[in-house]
């Protein structure tokens, strides 16, 4: 039940302040028009360069309501929870590739700075 809750809330995050993921979707997911314009050279959009930045995001929250009812109803949990485990690692994955590329961190309070400071 605590697991459906944070999917439920994440969700909810993604639709609120959606530019807060945009960082986490990699450019090679994103519509040419769509990526930075440094990854616009050919061939580095891949076969799943479909859908804008912000369209990956709405996905991926309706993705994380999905998984999170199907995690409260018995004969849907195993693939629910498959669906839970790829969204994961998927955000991992965005999570690492936004690290490298310098702009996940933007504009956030990094608590070792805070530190620090004091």
């Amino acid at each position: 039940m605590a697991h459906s809750a944070l999917l439920l809330a994440s969700a909810m995050k993604h639709f609120r302040e959606p530019h807060l993921f945009y960082p986490l979707v990699p450019d090679f997911l994103c519509r040419p028009d769509q990526a930075e314009p440094e990854a616009t050279a050919p061939g580095l959009n891949g076969h799943l360069a479909v859908l804008s930045r912000e369209e990956w995001v709405a996905v991926s929250g309706l993705l994380q309501v999905t998984a999170a009812v199907g995690l409260l109803l018995p004969p849907t949990r195993r693939a629910a929870s498959t669906l839970s485990t790829a969204l994961f690692v998927a955000h991992a994955a965005g999570l690492l590739a936004g690290m490298k590329k310098g702009t996940v961190l933007e504009g956030t309070v990094k608590p070792w700075a805070k530190r620090r400071e004091q």
